[in-house]
């Protein structure tokens, strides 16, 4: 595994997605089972990013999850795609991890106030990650992460949140201390 995964600077093995659209077509779910067997007994973290679509292989993902972390944006469409989700996976069977929703404040102007965004997911949100242009912009734009181009910003302090929420470790004041603790590999799309 240590041959197929990028190091980044932080101390992350970063496992990409393909570069091309048509990349994943070969990869199955035996595939992602074995892949997450490997990962699992190589690195202390596992993370996955399961995209937005349902197959075989999020499922695949899903059941073998501890913690399951469902990003939500304040919007009528994504909180009906959450239901719809839960439903299809209810139906499925797969009954996931430890689940925590985030909430992605995109938006400039609050369009769904948080209670209400709650009470439509039947669920807390566990924490929110402000809406910041500039930092985000910066991210995409520079291809560095957030929290590397913007540690002190209020979307990076709530991205560290998360990371020792998942990990169980201790959140600290300053973001280089919390970086040092990072997540021992990390997969998803590059």
């Amino acid at each position: 595994l240590p041959t197929y995964v990028e190091r980044h600077e932080s101390g992350l093995a970063v496992m990409a997605a393909p570069s091309t659209p048509d990349g994943g077509s070969s990869i199955t779910e035996a595939t992602v089972r074995q892949l997450l067997d490997t990962a699992s007994r190589g690195y202390r973290y596992v993370v996955v990013d399961a995209g937005s679509g349902l197959d075989a292989r999020s499922e695949a993902v899903l059941r073998r999850a501890t913690d399951v972390v469902i990003v939500v944006t304040p919007e009528f469409p994504a909180l009906k795609a959450v239901h719809s989700l839960r439903d299809l996976l209810a139906g499925s069977g797969v009954e996931l991890g430890e689940t925590s929703f985030v909430l992605n404040q995109i938006f400039a102007r609050e369009m769904l106030r948080l209670r209400d965004i709650e009470e439509a997911l039947d669920s807390k949100i566990a924490l929110t990650i402000p809406y910041d242009a500039f930092a985000f912009l910066k991210s995409v734009n520079e291809g560095v992460p957030v929290v590397l181009g913007a540690p002190r910003s209020g979307a990076a302090e709530q991205l560290f949140r998360l990371a020792t929420r998942i990990t169980g470790g201790e959140a600290s004041a300053a973001p280089a201390e919390r970086r040092s603790k990072g997540l021992g590999s990390l997969f998803g799309r590059g």
